[in-house]
């Protein structure tokens, strides 16, 4: 029988699954030889994005380094600008989470170039939102308030699950700021 694409599924698996990382790299490693079989990139990719996840969880941020500097670049010749920004907006989380804050910038500016360019306006939501986070690690509470305004505004009017992260980056910069209780 021909082998199906499942890599998909076994990344959404693996990351449900992700506090329990030796089970997680399992499934991981089954969806990669799996998508190797098929020799389909997209199949590989989807793998990837769910390493990617438990990479993120566990805080392995040279292996997360790694899929950056390979997937990328195949990421741009596949052409699936949906995933490109996903990944991108997962490096910048990643860059943000290990204080590389200059990188976590460079992918935000990436995004907005990428869903200015293809006209997918959801990366330039996802980028606001990593945007108004390094604006709160810098002290800068009126502009994390308006860079989250500004995602929470893209992505409600895509019903994205990210406007809830929007809306929590306001209220923290407003908090911050001193203007909100708790």
């Amino acid at each position: 029988p021909t082998p199906a694409p499942t890599a998909l599924a076994a990344s959404m698996v693996a990351v449900v699954l992700g506090r329990l990382p030796w089970i997680a790299d399992r499934y991981l490693d089954a969806a990669l030889a799996q998508a190797r079989r098929l020799d389909d990139p997209r199949e590989e990719l989807d793998a990837t994005l769910g390493r990617l996840l438990v990479d993120l969880m566990h805080g392995r941020w040279a292996a997360a380094d790694t899929r950056a500097a390979t997937f990328l670049p195949q990421l741009a010749i596949h052409r699936n600008y949906s995933l490109h920004a996903v990944f991108l907006g997962l490096f910048g989380c990643i860059d943000l989470l290990s204080g590389r804050v200059d990188r976590c910038a460079a992918r935000c500016a990436d995004m907005v170039q990428l869903g200015e360019h293809e006209g997918y306006l959801q990366a330039r939501g996802w980028a606001r939102n990593l945007e108004a986070s390094l604006a709160i690690l810098a002290g800068e509470y009126t502009a994390a308030q308006g860079l989250a305004d500004e995602a929470r505004t893209i992505l409600d009017r895509r019903l994205d699950p990210d406007r809830l992260s929007s809306r929590a980056l306001h209220a923290q910069a407003t908090r911050l700021q001193g203007n909100l209780d708790g």
